[in-house]
């Protein structure tokens, strides 16, 4: 790389130097037509080209390697028309490759780094880092809290939300439970409208019928008669109270006239009717009495069952055959 940069230094320094050369004759020629002398001069060697125009060559050439830099030698200033002296001529001096000295630089140089800058550096770098962690801490934490914020912020307009929504779909329901309801009252009433025209009547009926079964209850046959206490209590109660009828009956026969041959008639017939009532309670006192030793007896032998089942069959098959 340095070799052709060198190279191409070379190149443009003979340039020049025929550049300089060819502006020299030129200028005799135009001192001399300034004169009025006419005076042919022969073309003493090779023809060369303009500088511009090899310069443009030059720079059209150099630009495929980007690498390598280009000097071009500055463009001579042109001669005034009528000036009797030479202009002076330029020499160009050869420039060192300023690529080529900073790339040998290095190599030819040895390194020589400061510690104290490295520390400093190094320093620096750990406090920027300090100061870049610190400040993200600071803003995430901010952030977080304001999150933080936000967040309780939403869930109490959730829960505020929440709560109205409850109300209001049990407000909702409520008025859909009444509405229901108030729909069937009205079809209930559409419905016993044409009968309460006649409940007046069957309310009385209904009564007329109540006093004729209660004046004809002691027609009617008793059956399964209940008796909240004691049934022998109960039954002694009842013996006293005939009895008691019977005196009264008695005193009013006794009072009686015998012309009214109709009313001995149903006072005989009450008093057959209270003795019969009289034998028949007696007989339902015996059976009770009967059907009562029966229940106990039956219970006993369920008792004995259990107990049997509780203490086994051998058990108690020996307390009885002891």
């Amino acid at each position: 790389m340095a070799t052709k940069k060198t190279i191409a230094v070379r190149k443009v320094l003979k340039n020049s130097s025929q550049d300089s050369s060819n502006l020299a004759s030129g200028n005799d020629d135009s001192c001399a037509n300034n004169s009025g002398a006419k005076r042919k001069t022969k073309p003493s060697g090779t023809i060369v080209k303009s500088r511009y125009m090899q310069t443009e060559k030059k720079s059209v050439v150099k630009k495929t390697a980007p690498n390598e830099s280009v000097l071009v030698p500055p463009r001579p200033a042109s001669p005034k028309v009528g000036s009797g002296h030479k202009p002076q001529r330029r020499t160009l001096h050869a420039q060192p490759d300023q690529n080529a000295v900073s790339n040998a630089s290095p190599a030819s140089q040895p390194s020589a780094v400061d510690p104290n800058a490295k520390n400093r550096n190094l320093a620096l770098e750990t406090f920027l880092l300090t100061f870049l962690t610190a400040k993200i801490e600071s803003n995430t934490q901010k952030l977080k809290e304001e999150a933080e914020r936000n967040l309780i912020t939403v869930m109490e307009e959730e829960e505020k939300l929440r709560s109205s929504f409850m109300n209001k779909k049990q407000k909702c329901l409520l008025l859909e439970k009444q509405q229901w309801l108030n729909d069937l009252l009205d079809q209930q009433i559409d419905a016993l409208t044409p009968v309460a025209a006649t409940a007046k009547k069957f309310t009385e009926e209904y009564k007329t019928f109540a006093s004729a079964l209660d004046t004809t209850r002691h027609e009617l046959p008793i059956k399964n008669l209940h008796i909240e206490d004691d049934r022998e209590e109960f039954l002694d109660k009842a013996v006293v109270c005939l009895n008691q009828s019977q005196c009264i009956l008695e005193e009013y026969m006794k009072d009686v006239s015998t012309e009214s041959e109709s009313t001995a008639a149903c006072l005989q017939e009450i008093k057959s009717a209270a003795h019969e009532i009289n034998q028949h309670l007696l007989s339902t006192s015996s059976d009770l009495l009967e059907l009562s030793s029966l229940v106990s007896q039956e219970t006993v032998l369920v008792q004995q069952c259990l107990e049997e089942d509780k203490i086994g069959f051998n058990t108690a098959q020996s307390l009885f055959s002891d």
